[in-house]
């Protein structure tokens, strides 16, 4: 396969003050539409046109007219693909040079991360309210080619709730992208959707949901993914502004959004992997009881959409630091795994310290690379 060559200009800003990424280097086409066969280069026509659809009508329809894919769980409000959970966004093929721009419409302040041919951009987009129904520019690419650029919110939905409009290119748009042949649904807190990964304090600035290790996992398996979830989340309600899993488990977003979809769960995943129970030990209300009665309601949602045997991937050993009451998870979970489909994965103790830097909760870029690197070596060995 001919290497891949980029540049990126980091320090370049649009006159919004957004930061986008600019890819150089060679341009190349797909075969047949299949993103991840050989490329070559294709000849400049010279003069291009701008072209923008509108996601929302290009999601659906025949096969031929498709272009856009959504990744994660979306549903479509007002005419926009609504982003509320994490790792949220779309895929598309074009063919193209110049800046590739997105219309946004969002509630605060919010982070995305731009894909191209696979390789992401050192720079984060940032969209602000002041911005909505407006083209952001959130790529440039320098030579005339075919690529394939994702779109992926990286921002929690208590933090922001967004809609993608529309996408313009300068050049015209490809057939959308295959479905990955592999698909995993994730279910977790604050280590799972990245929250305070650049310290500083948790908020939208310094989260990022595409570096935590759940969907860092999920590029390197090279599967669909769903990331559901917030920082603070447990299996059942936490307090009075922080929902239990067991209540957002089968919506397409966590109530940031107005009017919240249910998923349908049409595609059954390989396996499910759960990172739950350190916000119910912590919580105010917590009961043995009431914690095992909320595993069991896990599981049994689990099992009701997906089947008895379902692959549950139960992570722990995080947060060892305190007693984070694994004897009465395991005790609990053992009790439901007659079939052997609960699979535990010992995650390594990555929260980095105050006086490292950190809050002491959570892990930073490093340490979640490392926890993905644990879980893709688990799920390698006992699903793939």
């Amino acid at each position: 396969m001919k290497k891949i060559i980029m540049s990126f200009l980091i320090a370049f800003t649009l006159c919004s003050g957004f930061p986008f990424a600019y890819f150089g280097g060679c341009a190349f086409a797909p075969d047949n539409g299949d993103t991840g066969g050989s490329h070559s280069e294709i000849a400049d026509p010279g003069s291009l046109e701008l072209t923008s659809l509108r996601i929302a009508d290009n999601l659906s329809g025949k096969q031929s007219e498709r272009v856009f894919r959504a990744e994660g769980r979306t549903f479509i409000r007002y005419g926009g693909l609504a982003c509320d959970f994490s790792c949220t966004g779309i895929r598309f093929n074009s063919v193209c040079k110049g800046e590739i721009s997105v219309k946004f419409r969002v509630s605060a302040e919010c982070y995305f991360t731009v894909y191209i041919n696979g390789e992401r951009s050192p720079e984060r987009i940032c969209v602000r309210e002041a911005d909505n129904n407006s083209f952001i520019t959130v790529a440039y690419v320098e030579t005339y080619g075919v690529y394939e650029v994702s779109v992926v919110k990286q921002s929690q939905y208590p933090m922001a709730y967004c809609e993608l409009l529309e996408v313009r290119v300068l050049g015209s748009f490809g057939k959308r992208p295959e479905q990955r042949e592999r698909f995993i649904e994730f279910y977790g807190d604050s280590t799972l959707n990245g929250s305070n990964i650049y310290t500083g304090g948790t908020s939208a600035a310094t989260s990022d949901a595409t570096l935590a290790f759940a969907y860092l996992a999920a590029r390197e398996l090279n599967v669909d993914c769903n990331v559901i979830g917030r920082g603070g989340m447990g299996l059942y309600r936490k307090d009075g502004k922080t929902e239990g899993m067991n209540e957002i488990w089968d919506l397409c977003g966590g109530g940031a959004s107005p009017e919240v979809a249910y998923y349908d769960f049409g595609r059954v995943p390989d396996c499910v992997v759960v990172k739950l129970g350190t916000n119910d030990v912590i919580s105010d209300y917590y009961t043995d009881k009431r914690y095992k009665d909320s595993i069991e309601e896990m599981v049994f949602n689990l099992r009701s959409v997906y089947g008895d045997e379902i692959k549950i991937i139960w992570c722990y050993g995080f947060h060892e630091r305190f007693d984070e009451k694994w004897d009465v998870a395991k005790q609990t979970l053992d009790g439901l795994n007659a079939n052997g489909s609960i699979l535990f994965c010992k995650l390594p103790p990555c929260a980095l310290p105050k006086e490292m830097g950190g809050d002491g909760w959570h892990p930073n870029v490093e340490m979640s690379e490392n926890l993905a690197s644990v879980l893709t070596d688990f799920i390698r060995e006992n699903v793939y």
